[in-house]
């Protein structure tokens, strides 16, 4: 199941890392409803700017394995 979720910028790194090597990563984030929680599965794309909440500027879209 995809799954997309707002991520610090400090998470661009291992966003990256996880599109590269498609291996899974942990990410803890704000669920698109606002509430934090942690991700895990591998990310298919992170798309940066984003302003839907203040702090949290990526746009990340993982598929789950939760």
């Amino acid at each position: 199941m995809r799954i997309q979720f707002f991520a610090q910028y400090g998470d661009n790194v291992k966003c990256q890392t996880s599109i590269v090597s498609r291996q899974p990563t942990t990410l803890t984030g704000l669920s698109t409803k606002g509430s934090v929680e942690a991700f895990t599965g591998v990310v298919h794309s992170v798309e940066t700017g984003q302003a839907a909440y203040r702090g949290y500027p990526l746009r990340v879209t993982m598929d789950s394995q939760n």
